[in-house]
C-alpha cells in the first residue's frame, strides 16, 4: 500500500508539470479509488479529478462514495482536497455534481469536527452564492508547474538556498541576492564585517600580550563592582524568566456606579450650574445602533439619562451617575452628537474628581460600541 501511494503522489507530480500525459493515467484512477486508504495518496487523486475531471468519464461517480461518507472521513486533508475537487468539477460538469456539491456543502458546514473545513465550505458556499463567475476565476486556477523539480536543481544553487534556509530564498526557490537590492545586501555585508572587525579587536586588545606592569596597573586601576541585584520574582512564588512582570501594567480599577440612582431635574440644573468642569474633550462615534437608543445603552450600565433632544443636524444628551458606596459622588455628563459628522463633545461634571477618569472612559466605550 505505501509503495502504491508513494507511485500516486508521484504520478500527480509528473502530471503537473506535463499535463498533456493525462491520457496515459485516465484508465487507472477507478481502480486506485477503491483500493487505496493512505490519505496523502487520496488527496492525490482528488487533485487529479478535480483538474482533469472533463476528461475522466466516471469522475463525478468517482467522488460520490466519498461525499456520502463524508462524516466518516477521519483525515482533514482528504475532506478539504474534497471539497476543492467537487467545487472544481462543478463548474465543468455541473449537471451531474449540482446535487452532489449541495450534499457536500452542508455536511461540511454542519460538522464542526475540523475547524478548516467547516470555514473552507463557508468560503466556497458564499463565493459560489454571490458570483458564479468569480467563484470560478478564484477556485478554478491551474496549479500547473513551469519549472524544475527540486531534483532537477543544479546542486550548486540548492546549497546556495540551504545556506539561507531561514528566509524567503526557501520561498522564492533561488539565492536573495537575486531579488533583493543590491544596496541593502551591501548595508548587510558592511554592517556584518563592522561588527566582526570591532569584535576581533576587542579580542585582540584582550588577548595581547602586554607587559606584567601593565597588568599590574589595570588590576590596581580597576575597581570592583558590586554585583547587579537578582531579578525580582514573578507574583505567586515562581521566577519571571523573560522580565516582563515589571513592564505589564497594574489593572485599573472598575468604576462602580449606584444601579437605582436617582435625582431632581431641578437639583440636576442647580449643580450643573454650580460645578466647575472636570473633563471635557471630542470622539469620533461608531455607534451601532440609532441614537435615539443611546438613552437606553447608557441605562445598561447605571448611567441614567435626564433629557435630550434634536435640533437641526445635533443630538444633545444630559447623562448623571452615582458611585456606589459610602462616596456617593455625583456625575454629571452634557454630550452633544453631530449627526452629520458622528462627532461627539462630551462636558463632564463631578461633586468629587476622584471617579471622573473612570467615567469619562466609559462614556467614551458606551460611544464606541
Amino acid at each position: 500500500d505505501h509503495v502504491s501511494a508513494e507511485a500516486i503522489i508521484a504520478m500527480k507530480n509528473l502530471l503537473r508539470k506535463f499535463p498533456d500525459r493525462i491520457e496515459r493515467f485516465i484508465g487507472g484512477i477507478g481502480t486506485f479509488f477503491r483500493n487505496i486508504d493512505e490519505p496523502d495518496a487520496k488527496v492525490a487523486l482528488l487533485w487529479m479529478v478535480g483538474e482533469y475531471g472533463h476528461v475522466i468519464p466516471e469522475a463525478p461517480y468517482l467522488l460520490e462514495p466519498l461525499i456520502d461518507n463524508f462524516a466518516e472521513e477521519t483525515s482533514q486533508a482528504v475532506r478539504l482536497e474534497l471539497l476543492a475537487a467537487t467545487v472544481r468539477l462543478f463548474f465543468r460538469r455541473p449537471a451531474e455534481l449540482q446535487q452532489m456539491l449541495g450534499r457536500l456543502l452542508d455536511a461540511a458546514i454542519a460538522d464542526a469536527s475540523f475547524t478548516d473545513v467547516h470555514d473552507r465550505a463557508m468560503l466556497y458556499y458564499r463565493l459560489l452564492q454571490l458570483d458564479l463567475g468569480a467563484a470560478e476565476r478564484i477556485l478554478c486556477r491551474s496549479e500547473h508547474v513551469s519549472g524544475q523539480f527540486v531534483e532537477e536543481v543544479p546542486s550548486e544553487l540548492q546549497d546556495r538556498i540551504f545556506e539561507e534556509f531561514n528566509s524567503l530564498a526557501v520561498i522564492y526557490g533561488e539565492p536573495s541576492e537575486r531579488f533583493v537590492k543590491p544596496e541593502l545586501l551591501q548595508v548587510r555585508r558592511v554592517a556584518t564585517n563592522g561588527n566582526g572587525a570591532s569584535n576581533g579587536a576587542a579580542g585582540h586588545a584582550g588577548a595581547g600580550g602586554g607587559s606584567d606592569d601593565d597588568e599590574s596597573d589595570e588590576e590596581s586601576d580597576e575597581e570592583p563592582t558590586a554585583a547587579p541585584p537578582p531579578p525580582p520574582a514573578a507574583a505567586g512564588g515562581g521566577i519571571d524568566l523573560l522580565g516582563l512582570e515589571d513592564a505589564l501594567p497594574a489593572p485599573a480599577a472598575a468604576l462602580a456606579l449606584a444601579p437605582g440612582a436617582s435625582l431632581d431635574p431641578a437639583v440636576f440644573q442647580q449643580q450643573w450650574g454650580a460645578l466647575p468642569t472636570a473633563d471635557s474633550w471630542q470622539h469620533r462615534t461608531s455607534l451601532s445602533v440609532p441614537l435615539e437608543q443611546l438613552s437606553a445603552r447608557f441605562g445598561t450600565r447605571h448611567v441614567k439619562t435626564m433629557a435630550f433632544g434634536t435640533v437641526g443636524d445635533a443630538s444633545k444628551f444630559y447623562f448623571f451617575a452615582r458611585e456606589a458606596g459610602a462616596a456617593d459622588t455625583l456625575l454629571l455628563c452634557e454630550l452633544v452628537v453631530t449627526r452629520s459628522t458622528g462627532v461627539a463633545a462630551a462636558t463632564i461634571k463631578a461633586t468629587a474628581p476622584a471617579p471622573v477618569p473612570l467615567f469619562s472612559s466609559l462614556v467614551r466605550e458606551l460611544l464606541s460600541s
